[in-house]
């Protein structure tokens, strides 16, 4: 059950990693890194950008927000760890070949790591895929996620992403406002807000975030993404909304992600629209 079923109410289990070649789509476009990891049933994984003189998580799923904060690394320890020149390398914790990464880890992921695979997308990204369950072997395909992959660290190719689509109704739906900024200062615990590395890390914590917000909401509900860590929620309801009832389940959805600093995500009920126009007026406010 859902976390909209429960309000309103009163692990993708994994296939493996060896997926046959034609599987994989060249060119691929997709709406979101969310969506990536969805199609190759990635459960926990992330990408390594170059910025400011070091490496940071910039995208990411099912990594919490303070192995996030850990990930600032450089360029020295990545080539000295996975080199420049392989496409794809992995360690595991049966060969105790693990201890090298475990600082980039909380202490809830750390306990869980199995295996870690590695692809270098380029020498300023990696692409870091971690087992949590039982150590997998790696991609037989690791040059086409390569490529794929490439389409969210290379500027030069950044592709016009499809736009969302949504299918609202006219019955009566709930407008919320999930503001998750406070949370997620809260939950990187960085100094330096304002620095480029600072602003990496809360966006790929907010993406993150969102991605798990869509995946809980069934249509016509709707999670629509702002800017400045905000979220606006459309949820249709037939039996009498528990405003504090989803409050709690939202926490609860993201404690595994934010920790303790989930009590301070901010819910605010906008209104209740009656119509596509009032929820399109309410998306395209602010």
């Amino acid at each position: 059950m859902g976390l909209l079923n429960r309000a309103t109410a009163g692990q993708e289990k994994s296939d493996g990693l060896l997926l046959k070649t034609n599987a994989f789509s060249n060119g691929q476009v997709y709406n979101s890194f969310f969506e990536f990891c969805k199609k190759y049933k990635f459960a926990h994984c992330a990408i390594l950008k170059y910025i400011e003189n070091n490496f940071i998580i910039s995208h990411c799923i099912g990594i919490d927000a303070k192995s996030i904060a850990a990930s600032v690394s450089s360029r020295d320890f990545w080539e000295g760890t996975i080199g420049t020149d392989v496409i794809e390398i992995s360690f595991g914790k049966i060969e105790n070949s693990l201890a090298p990464f475990y600082q980039f880890f909380s202490n809830p992921m750390k306990e869980k790591i199995c295996g870690i695979h590695f692809i270098r997308i380029s020498r300023d990204a990696i692409f870091m895929k971690v087992d949590t369950a039982q150590y997998e072997d790696f991609f037989s395909s690791a040059e086409t996620l390569k490529n794929e992959l490439k389409q969210f660290v290379t500027s030069e190719t950044v592709p016009v992403f499809p736009n969302k689509q949504y299918s609202f109704s006219n019955n009566e739906a709930q407008l919320l406002l999930l503001s998750m900024k406070i949370a997620i200062d809260d939950a990187l615990e960085l100094h330096e807000k304002n620095s480029a590395l600072s602003v990496c890390a809360f966006n790929a914590l907010y993406d993150e975030l969102y991605g798990m917000t869509e995946k809980s909401l069934q249509a016509p509900n709707a999670a629509v993404k702002k800017a400045s860590g905000e979220i606006k929620l459309i949820i249709y309801s037939h039996d009498i909304f528990d405003e504090q009832l989803f409050r709690s389940h939202i926490a609860r959805h993201f404690a595994s992600i934010l920790g303790p600093a989930a009590k301070s995500l901010v819910i605010l009920k906008i209104g209740t629209a009656h119509s596509t126009n009032e929820i399109i007026q309410f998306i395209d406010e602010g």
